[in-house]
């Protein structure tokens, strides 16, 4: 018999170790041992009895030993949650009451026999719920074990752990990258649906940061580290969620706080019905049934649900604010650049004068961009693409104004009209644009202008037309660029504001005339310049926070991608989540009711009931799975 509880604990302890601490998992292991162990001694007793029939005291001692054994761990929890008005501990503080029913009528077979089959059935529902969490703890494999690490030695294999920030990494096609980094030499593409739900890789080059939890597709990189493993943005990314997994929402405390009348109502329920029917089974059987399993149930298995379907498309949640303000958000603001546009400069045109190629004009044009890291720079570099070009020298800059470089055919001028006006050139009238316009010289001649834009996101216009199907009343603009430029913007998004040449404290302004208005009020931003407006809103939505520690601090929801589409999928899981957790309130207060129904009229019995308690428990747990198919690109749902 010992061999075969140590057996069962083991297996137990084992499938246990993937989801719980060791301290967990002992303590579970040692309940069930303890529930097993009694077990055999009912099967000892019952074996004694039928044997020897005359013995009637032996097979009570050894029945009473077994009632012990299995009540003790009930009885203990119940006298500590008891004393310090835990009211996590009410099931026990019930079956307590229930299993001291038991004992005064001399029925230790029912006091080891309700321990035992509860301890089974719960251990069904704790697997049940940890699978569910499992959907999150996937993030947790993401972390590659093993590095490449360059030295001048050549290449090892060494612990992620190990990895300091400036060390060298190797990545090869295929392989995860261990660690957070900056490619310095090499390109390729890189699978970021882990972290932001994005399914199309992301192109990659010398220069750019690429994350711990990525896939290299295709060419060979080396990266520089640039934080230890403690600190990327896949570690934050999963303490979050363990947060966010803790964190209570406004129906958590809600049953918090009414959990303590719950025991005083059942003992009042179970007095009546023991002056009533003077049936001290049926009392005990009230106690077994009213176990409140489901009610305990009813937001975390709804929560963790969720908090799986948000990571897993790249949604991280970090507070109960998702479930009691995101659903009823009325106004929300976009902050512009980075946020409703790409947040970088791109050629979208190239003009030359005339007897000038497009090659000519935008080769000359990086002769003097290529040494500037300015927006305007950067982006006509970009655009060269594999042309060559010859690199000027003696480059000077003029803040503001543009840039002038010395190349073996003169003098070449990049920048605004009036700069190339002040070095003696006479550029033709300025182009009606609502970005920037880059004109390009060389010695006393205009070669032509370039046009470049920050361009709305490509799913921006759909994205804002499906919050306005949720319901979104207003939808308004802050950013501090031009009015010339917010005004396309405005009638291309069919917004209902916008707010031009704005400060930090500006934008702060704006959320709080807002929500003075009695509009709960979502900012979407960069989480840099628009900090103060995320904090102050009801809800902050923070885009592009893979790496963005700022990001990640400031918001209350963080889109680990650039995805605008993810907004309308929040609101429509928030509700979805909502309406799962009512669900499940209706599931364990019916369930409830039908169990205390059924005890009372004697139709439950005690043993019965320690079965049938955890009908509730397993409808809410299902009902709440039903979260995990939850699809982000379903059409949007009725408006509230």
């Amino acid at each position: 018999m010992p061999e075969m509880i140590k057996a069962v604990s083991e297996r137990v302890e084992k499938s246990l170790e993937s989801a719980l601490t060791h301290e967990e998992q002992k303590k579970i292991a040692t309940h069930i041992g303890a529930v097993l162990f009694a077990g055999g001694l009912l099967l000892v007793g019952k074996l004694h009895q039928w044997l020897f029939p005359g013995f009637e005291s032996i097979t009570g001692i050894i029945l009473f030993g077994g009632a012990i054994i299995a009540g003790y761990p009930v009885f203990k929890k119940a006298v500590k949650g008891f004393a310090a008005g835990d009211p996590k501990h009410i099931m026990e503080q019930l079956v307590s009451l229930a299993l001291l029913a038991s004992f005064a009528i001399g029925d230790y077979q029912t006091v080891i026999l309700i321990p035992l089959i509860m301890a089974g059935v719960h251990f069904l529902e704790e697997r049940s719920i940890l699978g569910a969490e499992s959907a999150i703890d996937g993030l947790r494999t993401l972390q590659a074990k093993e590095a490449c690490l360059v030295t001048d030695d050549g290449e090892m294999a060494v612990k992620s752990e190990h990895l300091k920030p400036g060390d060298i990494i190797r990545v090869r096609p295929g392989d995860m990258m261990p660690i957070d980094g900056e490619i310095i030499e090499g390109r390729s593409s890189m699978d970021q649906s882990s972290l932001t739900g994005e399914t199309v890789p992301k192109d990659v080059r010398k220069g750019d940061n690429v994350y711990a939890g990525t896939i290299n597709m295709q060419g060979l990189l080396k990266v520089r580290v640039i934080k230890n493993v403690y600190e990327t943005s896949l570690n934050k990314i999963v303490e979050l969620l363990k947060q966010a997994e803790q964190s209570r929402t406004a129906t958590m405390r809600m049953i918090e706080r009414y959990s303590a009348y719950y025991l005083p109502f059942i003992i009042i329920i179970a007095a009546g019905v023991l002056l009533i029917t003077r049936d001290l089974h049926r009392v005990i059987a009230i106690f077994v049934v009213s176990c409140p399993c489901a009610q305990i149930l009813v937001s975390s298995t709804a929560m963790v649900a969720s908090l799986a379907v948000s990571s897993r498309n790249g949604v991280l949640i970090k507070n109960s604010a998702f479930l009691e303000v995101l659903g009823n958000v009325k106004t929300v603001i976009f902050d512009k650049t980075g946020t409703l546009t790409v947040g970088r400069l791109e050629v979208i045109a190239v003009k030359p004068a005339e007897g000038v190629t497009s090659e000519e004009l935008i080769g000359t044009a990086a002769t003097a961009a290529w040494a500037s890291k300015h927006p305007v720079s950067r982006a006509i570099v970009h655009a060269v693409g594999e042309l060559t070009f010859e690199k000027g020298m003696a480059i000077e800059e003029s803040a503001g104004f543009g840039l002038a470089a010395d190349i073996s055919g003169g003098r070449v001028f990049l920048g605004k009209r009036d700069w190339l006006e002040s070095n003696n050139l006479r550029p033709p009238g300025e182009p009606e644009h609502y970005g920037p316009v880059a004109w390009v010289g060389r010695n006393d001649k205009v070669l032509g202008y370039i046009l470049l834009a920050d361009d709305l996101r490509p799913d921006a216009k759909e994205s804002v037309g499906a919050l306005r199907e949720l319901g979104i009343e207003r939808v308004i603009l802050v950013t501090g660029d031009r009015r010339e430029t917010t005004a396309v913007i405005k009638e291309e998004l069919c917004l209902d504001e916008v707010f031009a040449e704005c400060h930090p404290s500006d934008k702060l302004t704006v959320v709080e005339k807002e929500k003075a208005g009695d509009r709960l009020t979502m900012v979407v931003g960069d989480g840099i310049n628009d900090a103060l407006a995320l904090v102050k809103a009801d809800v902050g939505v923070a885009m592009g926070a893979m790496g963005s520690d700022i990001a990640i601090q400031s918001s209350d929801i963080a889109l680990m991608g650039n995805e605008l589409e993810k907004l309308s999928f929040m609101i429509r899981l928030s509700r979805k989540t909502k309406m799962t957790i009512y669900q499940n309130m209706a599931i364990a207060v019916l369930s409830s009711g039908i169990m205390l129904l059924l005890a009372g009229l004697g139709i439950v019995t005690s043993l019965l009931g320690s079965f049938l308690h955890n009908v509730g428990a397993f409808i809410v747990v299902i009902n709440s799975a039903g979260l995990l198919r939850f699809d982000s690109n379903s059409s949007s749902e009725e408006r509230t």
